[in-house]
């Protein structure tokens, strides 16, 4: 979910995907958009979302705490 709501408690922290997709038109470091965000108000409605929370940064990536799923043997 933290990448279509980069930062739902409004703290100014979006997680490090956001970036990506939020583009409504190609660009050279993202080349392919996803349909949903072309087709819809989506983005739009996140940058209002927003708009009154000043950005912090991005959250880095992290390893989740919990056991990975690994499939059964």
């Amino acid at each position: 979910m933290n990448i279509l709501c980069p930062d739902p408690l409004l703290a100014g922290l979006w997680d490090w995907r956001s970036p990506f997709y939020l583009q409504k038109a190609p660009q050279p470091a993202q080349p392919h958009v996803i349909p949903f965000l072309s087709g819809t108000a989506w983005v739009d409605f996140i940058v209002e979302y927003h708009r009154d929370t000043k950005f912090v940064g991005l959250r880095p990536a992290a390893i989740p705490d919990y056991p990975v799923f690994r499939g059964t043997k």
